[in-house]
């Protein structure tokens, strides 16, 4: 426990806010439930195609201060100098709070570090070059996510000496809060041909597991928040994003238990009680509380 609280205390200084949780080697990332935004970055076009589309979010740190929101999603297309735009569809829907992958990784990185006690962030990034820009390459894409965040929570650091990923969740389940507070988790939101090539060592994202036969599988998107596949896989210590604009009531249910809550108006949904992370429902320990897993006390904004 000491090093944890030392690590705590040393980072205080930075921010000016005192802080230490001291069940952070006790709460494992599994134990917690957040609110999510769908396509996080986006804006109303004009005009507007669909009325699907008819949504506005915050700038991405105004939503983590202000919403709460700790899970965020990025469309990426790659441009021709190998760069990458952050936007829905070219000429149809792409207007974007943050028009390119490093504007949107800096506009969140620079709030973690602001505020480096929160929960982890998780980040889903969904290439989309079916909807415009060039064939994404994904070690392009891995290189520009590392530049902008250099230290993410990886597939290696979580499957450790076990056999594959998914060995080191159903043992040892993933990691205790104090291995991953402050920081990224990153998902390569593909159930396709980016997901297939998105194999070695060394990658920065957790990949989409097309079932539960992937050795890789760790987290897992189950968009419908009345599966019944989501109550067994969060016991079995799998993270699980769902929607919850059409169900929020059984997206908190007891049989619930999604850890990612995604929606496209976070403010007509927040976390019963309002905190910005509670106690997960179906992954239970004894002693959690919510501001064990996240003090607002200890955020700056």
């Amino acid at each position: 426990m000491l090093p944890l609280l030392l690590a705590c205390a040393a980072k205080a200084v930075d921010t000016g806010i005192p802080w230490s949780y001291p069940l952070d080697d006790v709460l494992r990332v599994t134990d917690g439930q957040v609110i999510g935004t769908h396509n996080s970055y986006h804006q109303r076009d004009d005009p507007m195609v669909t009325e699907e589309w008819d949504y506005a979010h915050l700038p991405l740190d105004e939503q983590a201060s202000q919403q709460g929101v700790r899970q965020f999603e990025l469309d990426v297309h790659q441009e021709l100098d190998g760069s990458f735009s952050v936007y829905h569809a070219t000429g149809l829907d792409d207007v974007s709070s943050c028009p390119t992958l490093d504007a949107c990784l800096s506009t969140l990185r620079g709030w973690s570090d602001r505020n480096p006690a929160h929960f982890p962030l998780f980040i889903l990034i969904e290439p989309k070059d079916d909807t415009g820009g060039e064939p994404i390459d994904v070690d392009l894409l891995d290189a520009a996510l590392l530049a902008s965040w250099p230290d993410p929570f990886t597939p290696a650091e979580l499957q450790g000496d076990h056999a594959t990923v998914q060995e080191a969740v159903l043992t040892e389940g993933w990691p205790f809060l104090g291995a991953v507070r402050g920081r990224a988790i990153f998902e390569l939101l593909d159930s396709a041909q980016h997901r297939d090539a998105y194999t070695g060592d060394g990658r920065p994202m957790f990949r989409d597991p097309v079932d539960l036969a992937d050795p890789t599988a760790a987290f897992l998107l189950l968009d419908d928040p009345t599966d019944p596949a989501i109550g067994p896989a969060v016991a079995d210590g799998y993270l699980v994003r769902t929607f919850i604009d059409e169900d929020l009531g059984a997206a908190i249910s007891e049989d619930g238990g999604a850890h990612m809550l995604s929606t496209d108006f976070p403010d007509q949904h927040p976390l019963p009680g309002g905190e910005p992370v509670r106690c997960n429902p179906v992954h239970v320990t004894e002693g959690c509380t919510a501001t064990a897993l996240e003090d607002p006390a200890f955020l700056e904004e």
